[in-house]
């Protein structure tokens, strides 16, 4: 293709270098250089043959694929994506077919990032044999896992954006430059947690209650940025030590951040107490 199409946006940009990225001028976000729309088998026929289909079957495909991929040339993704999908009613394990409808999906504008990721997710890890990885279904699959990291930066909320994290990464575990993505706005939500739960201690003292949802997106991050066991822990033992003034559902939380975050800490938590004249005292401590 001679340009390419934000994901984010739907507008087009033009590659300028030899980079596998390129960045919207529009919105900013980065697009996968790479070539999705090709098939990625150069022996569909024999593969059809192999599953025990007719000829008649093989040929319906043949032209279901080709007549596919002119709309996704045509940039008709949900068309695109229709045709595709008569192709996998016949024969569900056409990879090349559930490969294009997860790309059509990403252009899919009647859907918001996070009902996109999770289809796009559902057809790169269903009815998917290891076996039939080749490298070019390796690079397309890992080029998928890379632009849901890119719609789930833009997200506003940071429980979507975990679900959009995990999709990715269930669908490329170890992919390096989808990870630095992740890192950085982890550490960037944790800089962000940290200084609201000190503002809060500060503020209100020991009648702070951190909510549930606080709480639940610290536990997610820990996947992805061990240094939230630290945070999550030093609200345990503030919790802990202030149980009359905290909400019940955090309260029934403690359990299952102890569970999950101590055996990712290795190092102090910070203990929280409060001098009668007001002021608050910050100490080292190892969480027991």
């Amino acid at each position: 293709m001679s340009k390419l199409i934000c994901h984010c946006c739907g507008a087009s940009a033009k590659p300028t270098n030899s980079s596998q990225f390129v960045d919207c001028e529009f919105c900013g976000s980065s697009i996968s250089a790479v070539e999705f729309f090709k098939s990625v088998s150069a022996n569909t026929i024999k593969a059809l043959e192999d599953f025990g289909l007719s000829e008649e079957e093989q040929k319906n495909i043949s032209r279901l694929f080709n007549n596919a991929e002119i709309y996704l040339e045509s940039e008709d993704f949900e068309k695109s994506r229709e045709v595709f999908e008569s192709i996998l009613n016949i024969y569900p394990q056409h990879t090349e077919s559930r490969l294009n409808c997860a790309i059509c999906i990403l252009y899919d504008k009647r859907l918001n990032s996070l009902e996109k990721s999770e289809l796009a997710h559902n057809y790169c890890t269903k009815s998917i044999k290891p076996h039939q990885i080749t490298p070019e279904i390796q690079a397309i699959l890992e080029n998928i896992s890379y632009n849901l990291s890119t719609l789930a930066i833009k997200e506003q909320d940071s429980e979507n954006t975990f679900k959009i994290f995990t999709y990715s990464k269930n669908i490329t575990l170890d992919l390096d430059h989808r990870d630095k993505i992740i890192h950085e706005y982890s550490q960037k939500l944790f800089q962000s947690f940290e200084k609201q739960i000190e503002d809060n201690i500060n503020n209100k003292k020991d009648q702070y209650s951190p909510n549930s949802s606080f709480l639940n997106t610290i536990l997610n991050f820990s996947d992805f940025y061990p240094n939230f066991s630290s945070l999550g822990l030093s609200l345990c033992e503030f919790m802990k030590n202030n149980k009359k003034n905290i909400q019940s559902r955090a309260l029934d939380m403690i359990p299952k951040l102890e569970d999950k975050l101590i055996p990712l800490h290795n190092g102090k938590i910070i203990k929280y107490s409060f001098s009668l004249f007001g002021g608050v005292k910050k100490t080292e401590i190892d969480y027991n």
